[in-house]
């Protein structure tokens, strides 16, 4: 015999937990003493670690009941649940560990973001009328199933369309403003870095000059189809307010016409470096 204190200990269970095992049926002690004490048989010690053994694996307490209870009941045939229970689980925690990490990251975002935060309307709007707990359920969700070179083209998403809503609001400037410019440069060169290699490759096919006006007038072809798009509208609208999107495209078309042939070779070189390490990196998670 074991008394509970013991018990707790070996199993790993408080003694609140007993308790509460004791008064909803799942597991009563073998006998009492005299004076009060709780004591369990190796019977006993057995059928709470096959209790904690379901518990832990995502069952309910009074479920657990109801398989104890039942003298049908195959763990085999139940094995299926317990393992899809268990794979959504890890689906989650894999989420939440991504949403994390991104939480970290967004806490290390440039200087230029604190200047601006100010200038965004209301969270409830940021929040488009769903709760925190709904949004982030669904961030954790879609989430889940990245990888890490997932989570570094998220990471680049995020300082993109940050930017983006730094500019929106600060749509009541000309867009030729140093504070405009200061994060119209960085969305633009993530833009860069998305499609220039696309572009010079196209152009080259074709046979065409490969000009600065060239390259902006496809740059233009390429972002101002974006701003059109009704889930890229949905998601900056309500923090940057209507029609700012038409702002922000102004601006960005302006700064790749403002930009030479020497600007854009130089940023394909680095596009053309960060090409390869996409490609190590893709091959890392392969493996």
């Amino acid at each position: 015999m074991w008394m509970l204190r013991d018990v707790c200990k070996m199993v790993g269970v408080t003694r609140r937990t007993l308790q509460e095992y004791d008064k909803i049926g799942l597991l009563h002690p073998t006998t009492k003493t005299e004076a009060g004490y709780w004591l369990y048989d190796e019977t006993a010690v057995r059928r709470l670690y096959f209790i904690q053994s379901l518990v832990e694996i995502g069952y309910k307490r009074k479920a657990v009941k109801v398989i104890l209870e039942d003298p049908t009941w195959d763990f085999k045939s139940d094995s299926e649940y317990i393992i899809s229970a268990l794979e959504e689980k890890r689906r989650y925690i894999d989420g939440m560990i991504n949403y994390v990490k991104l939480l970290k990251f967004t806490a290390s975002l440039p200087d230029r973001f604190a200047k601006i935060i100010d200038n965004f309307t209301d969270i409830t709007e940021i929040l488009n009328g769903k709760s925190f707990t709904d949004n982030l359920n669904e961030a954790v969700k879609q989430l889940s199933g990245y990888t890490t070179h997932d989570m570094t083209e998220a990471e680049l998403i995020l300082v993109f369309c940050a930017d983006l809503m730094a500019i929106g609001s600060l749509s009541d400037k000309p867009i030729d403003d140093p504070d405009v410019i200061e994060y119209v440069k960085p969305a633009c060169e993530y833009l860069m870095n998305m499609f220039l290699w696309d572009i010079i490759s196209d152009i080259a096919k074709e046979g065409t000059k490969t000009t600065s006006a060239e390259i902006a007038k496809r740059f233009s072809e390429v972002v101002t189809p974006i701003f059109s798009e009704p889930k890229v509208i949905e998601k900056l609208e309500p923090i940057c307010g209507e029609n700012t999107l038409i702002y922000i495209n102004k601006a960005i078309n302006e700064y790749f016409s403002s930009l030479t042939e020497y600007d854009y070779m130089t940023v394909l070189k680095d596009v053309i470096g960060e090409k390869v390490k996409r490609i190590v990196e893709k091959n890392k998670d392969k493996e």
